[in-house]
């Protein structure tokens, strides 16, 4: 969401500030170095036309660059429905691949299946979407900065996914609604972290052949 919003990709301009300010602390250090050495007469000749013409020659260099990245860097820079594909179709790869088996690995289970079912069933489409996230460097950059920064979010995806499916276990078991079942702590203890990862790792052709991944697929396909 953040990728859409274009949020994501303020990160870079933090790094050129970072930048920025470590350049031009370094000029001043060498200006007050210079400085120094010119009034202890320390200093050799000066060449100050030189100088000088480096100075000038700097912002033209600057602007010359920026328009240099703006012509080869954003030629194919993506829509905004580009956008909005690729961030739900990356973020989507990444919950049922690296997200999935790290939510597991904190719980103590490797997954054997799921993971690698998904990348070569769904290796087309994978494919594809890495392709287009290579149109556009720094919205790539933008999506991978979002994931790291929103881990503990995906942790609560499938924190709640495991509580849904006690509740629909619940619902079965009692005639009510999921939706009207007031969650309580012990419900935890009826399926575990592990036997969730356990059964995950055994659901996937289930999955499949529900539909859960049709969304995905027709996403991708608009990427054209």
């Amino acid at each position: 969401m953040r990728a859409e919003s274009g949020q994501a990709s303020g990160s870079g301009l933090w790094w050129l500030l970072i930048w920025w300010l470590v350049i031009v602390g370094a000029t001043l250090t060498a200006f007050r170095i210079e400085n120094y050495r010119h009034k202890h007469n320390l200093a050799g000749r000066g060449h100050y036309v030189k100088d000088t013409l480096i100075a000038l020659a700097f912002p033209v260099v600057l602007i010359a660059s920026f328009m240099a990245y703006n012509i080869f860097m954003y030629k194919s820079s993506l829509t905004d429905e580009q956008r909005k594909a690729l961030a739900f179709s990356y973020g989507f790869i990444s919950r049922n691949t690296d997200g999935v088996i790290n939510y597991c690995l904190g719980s103590g289970v490797e997954l054997q299946k799921f993971p690698e079912q998904f990348r070569q069933t769904y290796a087309d489409e994978i494919t594809k979407v890495n392709d287009w996230l290579e149109k556009d460097e720094i919205f790539k950059s933008g999506m991978e900065a979002s994931l790291q920064e929103n881990k503990e979010m995906l942790y609560e995806v499938f924190e709640n996914g495991r509580k849904d499916l006690i509740r629909l276990t619940i619902a079965e078991e009692t005639g009510e609604k999921p939706e009207n079942l007031v969650w309580k702590t012990e419900y935890d203890r009826m399926i575990s972290p592990v036997e969730y990862c356990k059964l995950m790792d055994e659901s996937f052709e289930i999955m499949n052949s529900t539909g859960f991944f049709d969304n995905f697929v027709e996403t991708v396909k608009t990427l054209q």
